[in-house]
């Protein structure tokens, strides 16, 4: 008796998962009716804005860095602008990308 419960149980979840597969993905919109999520992405918007604004002078500050301290020898200081125009540069590259990957990330998400 006990193993016809277990079997029964087992075809029971079987049935419900080729059910469940047979619907099709769910469809998983982000909820919008919350108070303040459109002033939310606004501010999201504007906060990117100023980070790639930001980023973008950091780079160019950190490339007449590199050639003003090549220009003089200096080799210390010429490094550590190349490193600060690598990670602004980097910097933009993720700002002004991160709106097409965020819809790659949800993408991978709801394809589960």
């Amino acid at each position: 008796m006990r193993r016809t419960t277990v079997g029964l149980s087992v075809l029971a979840f079987l049935a419900a998962a080729a059910n469940a597969r047979a619907a099709g993905p769910s469809d998983i919109k982000p909820n919008g009716s919350i108070p303040g999520t459109d002033q939310f992405a606004r501010l999201a918007g504007g906060f990117m804005t100023i980070g790639l604004i930001a980023a973008g002078l950091g780079f160019l500050i950190s490339v007449a860095g590199v050639g003003i301290a090549g220009h003089s020898h200096n080799v210390h200081l010429r490094d550590r602008f190349k490193s600060g125009a690598f990670l602004s540069l980097l910097g933009t590259v993720a700002f002004g990308a991160a709106n097409r990957l965020l819809e790659w990330a949800w993408s991978i998400g709801t394809g589960f």
